[in-house]
């Protein structure tokens, strides 16, 4: 491994050493203007996380310590027509050599149906040296078009950051998604999404610019196997051939303008309308590739200075709809009955399940080598009116819910968020405060036969964020906002099916508000500052409360009071280049975490939950409670 790589490394670490030695320029070229830049940046964090999950101080294994390191380098490439940059990432955990791993899939097979998988089936990938975080090329093209009294236009294509506003809308971290309404997320968060970006202005003397880009998020129509995968086998509306078909492409394009009418020594004002829109023809609801979504935001961010005062805002509103196929849910699970590991069908029983309690003892043997029943079964007319009938020719009967009816959700979410900020000596002390809200919603695909959790044919009035991950402005977020989100935030928990809530995992149902002190004094030798925040959270639709006792949502709401946080994050400058950071959360839970005490938000929670009398119940049981958390991070960093 090493020798394979051995020329790579010795032109890396030959620029290194070039750059350390004449600074960031390793050429330069004045006749033909032009340049070659390399910087970087090494960085090595610690963070150690109490209580921070469950918020549960009988549950000592609620605790989460980890040292970092990261190393960023990035090679700049400057011409009077072209500029290019190269950024080369990589990471690491101390002490945990981490791996990527593939998740096991079953998609049906038209022809012979249903065919079972013994074992989960998973492959292991080492991590990489090194990836490319962004490698992007823009072009000049008032240079190489000879346009040079036109305002600047350029082209820029590759992987590179992009985001809207203040990056809530759409932000820059490449498949991070709610996974609630089933949003792509397969992918990292270390790397920018490739796309193009049109950027240009329209007056020599008036600042007003604007960028088209565009962004593909998946693509799985890269070959004749993907385009002939049999994704839809289960769909009502399926192909002749039950095939995925041409032109699956999960794709974004965003329009913004920047408009600034007000630019001076005392006061700039500037405004940025956007629109996003989002294409997204697969998207896994209970099946992969059952549902399809078209999203459209629109919303208009400022940003006004005056004096020593700081104002800003964001807001957005959805629009669009989510389609979910009606859908066959049959499968074939594989049990332990009496003792033996037995292949049933999910949906297909002895008996009648109108006049009857069916469970797995009353579930049908799947033989592969019974084409008869396997052909019936397959025969059964798919919609909803099957439910619960006999299957001609046999003596079986469809499951209640075998088959899922198709049903719309339509997108109403709105958000909008805002702080000032006034620096009461110089530049160097600042206070502000923040407000804002993200409009909620129960997911409406947890369970359609729940009716305390979902709703069909309905609107869902949750704000959709893409590639967010906002933590505040002026006034930051440690526990509830940003790329960690420690805190766990459960949705009702349905009365049947798998009955575990899911979490709300973006920027979507919240309130908030805060305020913030910030020192940095300009006139010291060594720059520091010091920044505490205090913010207290509510849910803007809360969910129901959970009755431990039965294990289940009742049709009460809970108390809308998240809780409240105060963090304090300071950062001092070591020397040129070197700067060491310190941060410490403190989360406060609220009423609504007493009204939800208990309540799962995963299988094993389910399961734990399920095998105690709910009247006596361990301390130590990794579940859900309302006791404070803590987090504590410290980094250094060296950037040359």
């Amino acid at each position: 491994m090493l020798r394979k790589y051995s020329f790579l490394y010795s032109m890396i670490g030959a620029l290194l050493c070039t750059t350390l030695l004449n600074g960031r320029t390793i050429y330069k070229n004045l006749d033909e203007n032009m340049e070659i830049t390399f910087k970087g940046k090494i960085g090595s964090g610690t963070n150690f996380d109490i209580w921070a999950n469950l918020l549960n101080h009988s549950v000592d294994a609620d605790k989460v310590f980890a040292n970092k390191m990261k190393f960023d380098g990035v090679f700049g490439f400057t011409t009077p027509f072209v500029e290019a940059n190269l950024d080369l990432c990589t990471k690491a955990v101390w002490g945990n050599n981490k791996t990527v791993k593939t998740s096991a899939t079953q998609l049906k097979d038209d022809g012979g149906y249903l065919q079972p998988l013994d074992e989960a089936h998973y492959h292991t990938v080492n991590l990489p040296v090194g990836w490319f975080r962004e490698a992007w090329v823009e072009v000049n093209l008032n240079q190489a078009l000879g346009m040079t009294k036109a305002p600047l236009h350029t082209l820029t294509f590759g992987s590179f950051p992009f985001s809207i506003g203040r990056g809530i809308a759409l932000g820059d971290v490449y498949a991070f998604n709610p996974s609630t309404l089933g949003f792509y997320m397969d992918g990292t968060v270390d790397q920018y999404a490739y796309g193009v970006k049109f950027s240009g202005g329209f007056f020599e003397n008036f600042d007003f610019t604007y960028d088209i880009y565009s962004a593909v998020l998946q693509n799985n129509c890269t070959s004749l196997a993907e385009n002939l995968a049999k994704t839809q086998a289960q769909a009502f509306d399926r192909r002749s051939d039950s095939a995925r078909g041409f032109g699956k492409v999960n794709w974004l394009v965003a329009l913004r303008s920047n408009i600034v009418p007000i630019k001076n020594d005392v006061t700039k004002l500037k405004f940025e309308p956007y629109l996003v829109h989002n294409l997204a023809p697969e998207q896994t609801i209970e099946f992969f590739a059952d549902a399809k979504s078209k999203l459209t935001t629109v919303g208009i961010a400022a940003e006004l200075s005056h004096n020593a005062w700081e104002f800003g805002m964001d807001g957005a509103m959805n629009f669009g709809h989510q389609t979910v196929k009606g859908w066959d849910r049959l499968t074939i699970e594989r049990v332990n009955r009496g003792g033996v590991a037995t292949y049933l069908y999910s949906d297909i029983y002895t008996v009648n399940p109108n006049t009857n309690v069916v469970g797995v003892a009353q579930q049908v043997v799947y033989d592969p080598a019974d084409s008869t029943t396997k052909k019936a079964i397959n025969s059964v007319p798919r919609g909803v009116d099957s439910n619960g009938t006999e299957i001609s020719g046999t003596t079986y009967y469809n499951g209640l819910t075998r088959f899922r009816a198709p049903y719309k959700n339509d997108y109403q979410g709105y958000m909008i968020v805002g702080d000032i900020g006034y620096w009461i000596y110089k530049k160097d002390f600042r206070v502000a405060s923040t407000l804002g809200i993200a409009s909620g919603d129960m997911n409406p695909n947890v369970n359609l036969a729940d009716p305390l959790s979902s709703k069909v044919d309905g609107t869902y009035s949750g704000f959709i964020s893409l590639q967010e991950l906002y933590a505040g402005k002026l006034v930051k977020s440690v526990f509830v906002m940003g790329g960690s989100k420690k805190l766990v935030r459960p949705l009702a928990t349905p009365t049947t099916g798998d009955m575990f809530s899911t979490l709300v995992d973006s920027f979507s149902n919240l309130i908030f508000t805060g305020f913030s002190l910030n020192y940095a004094p300009k006139s010291s030798e060594r720059k520091f500052s010091i920044n505490p925040n205090l913010l207290t959270y509510w849910e803007q639709a809360p969910g129901n409360k959970f009755d431990i006792l039965t294990g289940l949502s009742i049709n009460e709401k809970a108390s809308k009071f998240l809780g409240t946080e105060f963090n304090i994050i300071t950062k001092t400058d070591l020397s040129e280049g070197v700067v060491i950071d310190f941060m410490f959360a403190l989360f406060q839970p609220g009423s609504h975490y007493h009204d939800v005490q208990g309540q799962p938000f995963n299988a094993s929670q389910r399961k734990q939950l399920d095998s105690y009398d709910p009247t006596d119940l361990p301390d130590d049981l990794p579940i859900l409670w309302s006791d404070s958390a803590y987090s504590f991070a410290t980094g250094l960093t060296y950037a040359f």
